[in-house]
């Protein structure tokens, strides 16, 4: 197979900001970057979006997940729907999301990304629908979603609409791909034109090797935190590590402290313990 496309990084932008063009394409991703059985076979169906190439873009980024997370979220592209990326706070949804978008670009689906937080401003959207650039909803379970889908539902079922007297028409292939703390509410009708994808953790082998410390009181204290079972990403957990680690280095203590301060520094303000 030939090497991954060139990967085209959408920029991020504020809440409601104005939408700016996309970046320029950067130098091709090497072939080695991606693993031989993540690419498709000879043989396989050309897919809307490959999920190789989300995870190329993902693991770019510093982010790795379960094969079977990539393969999800570009089944349901490939089935015409919008996302909403599931999973608890640090499990990376957000840096996923941008490399769906990126994928989509390489793909010719997308000229570049909006990201917006919270409830997407219905004339940002539009806009961006036409010019074909992708809408991140980050955060949408911040939002009311009756308020902030609701008026969209036309343009997510790619029909247009009118705007200001003037009809607006999404561009060919065009997605909105939101991320939602926990799971979504159950019976919504305006998310029936979403998929939902869970972000799950890694595989606990994996997990353990991305905080496994050298210092073995260091170590102790981060298994303690695995022990735990609490419900955050493993972004979370690594943080939790590397903090667990310096305070360690600068002035060692004993692993039930370190567990105590990591907890209280990167879980306690995300959930109720």
């Amino acid at each position: 197979p030939s090497a991954a496309p060139p990967s085209v990084a959408p920029p991020a932008e504020a809440a409601a900001a104005p939408v700016v063009p996309s970046a320029a394409p950067p130098s091709a991703t090497p072939s080695s970057a991606v693993p031989v059985a993540a690419r498709p076979s000879a043989g396989a169906r050309e897919a809307f979006v490959e999920a190789w190439a989300i995870r190329a873009a993902a693991e770019a980024a510093g982010l790795r997940l379960a094969d079977g997370v990539y393969a999800n979220a570009a089944a349901a592209l490939n089935a015409g729907k919008h996302l909403v990326l599931t999973g608890a706070r640090g499990s990376g949804k957000t840096t996923l999301a941008l490399a769906i978008a990126r994928a989509a670009a390489q793909a010719g689906h997308a000229k570049g990304a909006t990201v917006v937080t919270g409830a997407p401003a219905h004339p940002l959207v539009t806009d961006a629908a036409a010019r074909g650039r992708w809408v991140i909803a980050d955060e949408l379970d911040q939002a009311d979603l009756d308020a902030a889908l609701k008026p969209l539902s036309t343009l997510l079922a790619g029909v247009p609409v009118t705007v200001d007297g003037q009809e607006a028409a999404p561009a060919n292939g065009w997605r909105i791909v939101a991320t939602w703390n926990g799971s979504p509410p159950r019976g919504e009708a305006v998310l029936r034109r979403f998929a939902a994808i869970d972000v799950a953790r890694p595989p606990i082998d994996e997990l353990k090797a991305l905080v496994r410390q050298d210092d073995p009181t260091a170590q102790e204290a981060v298994e303690t935190l695995l022990a735990l079972g609490l419900p955050v990403g493993a972004g979370v957990l690594k943080e939790a590590a590397d903090h667990i680690e310096a305070r360690q280095a600068a002035v060692p203590t004993d692993a039930s402290t370190l567990a105590d301060e990591a907890v209280a520094a990167y879980i306690s303000p995300l959930i109720d313990l």
